[in-house]
Order: structure tokens, then C-alpha cells, then sequence
């Protein structure tokens, strides 16, 4: 019987979905060297070579490759599910956990997750990634994170994910505005106010949600960075449409308020984008199971 390594299967994987050993090497987070010489035990232990490497065009698999790829992927998946089982009974929580988390997400989840998820499994170590929700999206197609944060409308269909909790969009207003006092609003009260956007698909969900209630927003300036609106929407220069805020947005000295928007709107959700080869499922699942608990429903009500 060949014999091979978990780690070896997950080299060949990472190659054939990367299509080089240097994008194997980031998604595995190895070095180039350690993938190469990976791939070459395993085509030993075969008897075979299962890619072909063209200079200067990556790999491919060969035919025997193409054939052992499904195989390599289920085993991978019933290891995962083996550490599962091992960790959740009595299962104490170790190693590391990278989370890509969105721009617009990350500055409420991360340090909810920093504090509440690290109090309750001290000994996982978080290692956080933070991007656009594009970059994010590809950081977990390509396996260098363990989990996603993103938003539902923003996940396309070939990734899988799992819906954490709906979200209600709010009106970002300086303390001061006369509507910030208000138990919720109307887009409609707001159609004479500058609007303070972000850019990129950002954007166009937020214009569609403006137009959904038949407001075409007066549009001042069109912002990357979602604390720089904020700070914006503070100094009274327009309003913005947001589903998250940070924990001191609810604190009564916070200089922008987060009034929830009354339109029926079409519906959104946090969600949590899982890769194609799921790693450290254990933790995965815990990190979901926080994520739907009080703590982070008091940041997005």
C-alpha cells in the first residue's frame, strides 16, 4: 500500500487548485521548497508522477492526477472530520483560527471576536484578515483563511457559507440631526441630505437599496474606508446607509447614531463563507456558534 500524508494531499490540492507550486505555497502558507519536495514524496509513495510541470506555466494534472484529485479532496474532508469529533468531545480548543473579515464588518466583529471568542478558547490563536469584501471572498476561495465574514448578497455561488444572523440597514446621523433622536425613519426623510457613500459593490447595493424606496441619493463624496464615513457622518456632512456599527456607536456620548431604517428592504444577512477545502472545522463551527450569539446581535440588532 502507498503510503502518504495527510500534508502531502493537501499539497497536491492546493497545486492542482492553484495551478503552481508558488500559489500552493501561500495557500498552504509553506515554503516553495517544502511544497515541492511534499509533491515529490507523494508521487514517490505512487509510484507516479500526478502533475505535470511546465516551466514558467505552473501544473497540471496528469491523468492519474485528475483521477486521484475527488479522492484526495474526501479524504481531506474525513480527516477534518476527525478533528472535529476528537475536539468536540470533550474538546477543548487549540491552534490557530484566521478569519478574513470585510471592511465594512471588521471594525464591530474583530474586536467582539478578539475579546468574546478568545475569553471563551484562550488557547486558539486568532490571526485576523481584513479586505475588501472581493479580497475576502478570494482569501477564502483560495484556502488562505479558515472562515469568511461577509455579507450574504456579496457571496457568489460557487462558495458555500453558512447564514450567521439577518441584518437591518441604519441611518448613519451626527448626533446632533434632528432624526437621530428617532426610534426609526424613513430613506425618504432623508432625500434632501448629502449623502456620504462607499465605494466599489458598496455602492451599488446602497444605491439600490435608496432606489427600493425611490430616493435617488444626493451623493457629496464616495469613501473607501468605512471609519472615514463615519468620522464624516460625525462632522455633519452628510448621512450614510450602514448595516454595522462599532460597540461606542450605542454609547450615548458616540457622536454618530445608527437610527434603523423602516422601508421594507430587501433582506441581508452576516455570513460566515467557508472554503472549498475546510480546515480546523471544530473551531469553524465555534466561531459560527459566537458570532450567532447576544454579544454580536447587540452590534448589528
Amino acid at each position: 500500500m502507498a503510503e502518504f500524508t495527510l500534508k502531502q494531499l493537501e499539497y497536491f490540492v492546493a497545486a492542482v487548485q492553484a495551478g503552481s507550486l508558488a500559489g500552493a505555497a501561500r495557500r498552504c502558507h509553506v515554503s516553495h521548497a517544502g511544497i515541492a519536495h511534499g509533491l515529490n514524496e507523494l508521487e514517490r509513495a505512487c509510484g507516479t508522477p500526478l502533475l505535470v510541470r511546465r516551466k514558467a506555466k505552473g501544473v497540471v494534472p496528469t491523468a492519474l492526477g485528475h483521477a486521484m484529485l475527488p479522492l484526495a479532496r474526501n479524504i481531506l474532508r474525513d480527516a477534518a472530520g476527525v478533528e472535529l469529533l476528537l475536539q468536540s468531545n470533550p474538546g477543548e480548543l487549540f491552534g490557530e483560527l484566521s478569519v478574513g473579515c470585510t471592511l465594512a464588518l471588521s471594525p464591530a466583529l474583530l474586536p467582539a471576536i478578539a475579546s468574546g471568542f478568545a475569553e471563551l478558547h484562550p488557547k486558539v490563536e486568532l490571526i485576523f484578515r481584513e479586505a475588501s469584501g472581493g479580497e475576502v471572498l478570494q482569501l477564502v476561495r483560495d484556502g488562505q483563511v479558515d472562515a469568511g465574514l461577509a455579507f450574504r448578497r456579496q457571496v457568489p455561488p460557487d462558495l458555500e457559507y453558512v447564514s450567521l444572523r439577518p441584518i437591518r440597514v441604519k441611518a448613519a446621523l451626527p448626533r446632533s440631526h434632528p432624526l437621530a433622536s428617532r426610534p426609526s425613519i424613513s430613506l425618504r426623510e432623508l432625500r434632501d441630505e448629502h449623502a456620504i457613500t462607499p465605494d466599489g459593490p458598496a455602492l451599488e447595493a446602497m444605491l439600490a437599496v435608496m432606489r427600493e424606496a425611490g430616493v435617488e441619493p444626493r451623493i457629496r463624496w464616495t469613501l473607501s474606508s468605512p471609519e472615514t464615513i463615519r468620522a464624516m457622518v460625525a462632522r455633519g456632512f452628510g448621512y450614510s446607509l450602514l448595516y454595522v456599527f462599532p460597540e461606542e456607536s450605542r454609547h450615548d456620548d458616540s457622536p454618530v447614531v445608527a437610527v434603523p431604517v423602516q422601508d421594507q428592504l430587501p433582506g441581508n444577512a452576516l455570513v460566515q463563507v467557508l472554503p472549498p477545502l475546510r480546515r480546523h472545522v471544530a473551531k469553524v463551527d465555534k466561531l459560527a456558534e459566537f458570532l450567532r450569539g447576544d454579544v454580536v446581535g447587540e452590534l448589528i440588532g
